[in-house]
């Protein structure tokens, strides 16, 4: 499926380079798993027209002033919540990586290094609790309009 508007897979852009999924941002290609900004040549014609009318056409932007602009707010909080769980998914994985990297460095004799690797891991898990965090903040808000206007630190 689509990670940009829930169209079926066989029109959905794969990135060239890892297979993973390729959303567009702004104009821009961006692999969610590998990170690579595949150029849309690599995509089948008829998925660089799907995605070309289906994401481009009535785009809403923030106004300069500030103000926010609603559709925008609304596409961005839609994005987010298919974005941010596999944010938090990618980087359980590399905190698992670096967990095992951190015993064998143990393992070697370097305690030292072994608890660098660690202090890695572990702001990756407090940056999974802030966007864990952002998923509740986005459910508050998409119920709860007056909330929007805050000034408490995240």
């Amino acid at each position: 499926m689509c990670q940009e508007c829930g169209c079926d897979a066989r029109t959905a852009l794969t990135c060239p380079d890892c297979g993973g999924r390729v959303i567009l941002i702004n104009g821009e290609t961006k692999c969610l798993s590998c990170g690579a900004s595949p150029s849309l040549e690599a995509a089948s014609p008829e998925q660089e027209e799907h995605h070309r009318s289906q994401h481009h056409a009535d785009h809403k932007h923030i106004e300069p002033d500030g103000e926010v602009d609603a559709g925008a707010r609304e596409e961005l909080l839609t994005k987010l919540c298919v974005l941010i769980p596999h944010w938090i998914e990618h980087n359980e994985e590399h905190a698992d990586t670096f967990r095992t990297w951190a015993e064998r460095a143990r393992a070697a004799g370097d305690a030292h290094l072994a608890a660098h690797i660690e202090v890695a891991a572990q702001k990756i898990a407090d940056a999974n609790r802030d966007l864990e965090g952002l998923i509740e903040h986005i459910d508050e808000t998409a119920s709860d309009h007056a909330h929007l206007h805050h000034d408490h630190p995240h």
